[in-house]
């Protein structure tokens, strides 16, 4: 079931697509699904945070193929604690294997 705050964030984005006049399904000339993730962080440790995305998650994503990934925080005014990322979807089934994550990170059978 999804958040109220992840369909804040797909409604933003919807805007803000729209409203720039870009549509990604028609650029792509297909239909495209993203995977948002919400994370909150404690103030102690967005150092560590920092750290495990630029040495471990972002260089696995790399080895999954992820095309790329949209980081985003909140500004001046907002949680500064909270980020949200967003990176496309191949299909419905990387939710059953974890994604590029789960594919890169899964233990050897």
């Amino acid at each position: 079931m999804l958040s109220a705050r992840t369909l804040v964030v797909l409604s933003f984005a919807g805007i803000v697509f729209q409203g720039s006049g870009i549509n990604l399904a028609r650029a792509q000339g297909n239909e495209s699904w993203m995977r948002v993730n919400i994370v909150q962080v404690k103030p102690e440790k967005i150092s560590d945070f920092i750290e495990l995305y630029r040495d471990e998650i972002n260089p696995a994503l790399q080895k999954a193929g992820v095309p790329w990934r949209s980081v985003w925080q909140a500004g001046e005014f907002g949680d500064t604690y909270q980020r949200i990322f967003v990176t496309p979807m191949e299909s419905f089934a990387e939710l059953d294997i974890g994604g590029p994550l789960g594919r890169v990170l899964r233990p050897n059978d």
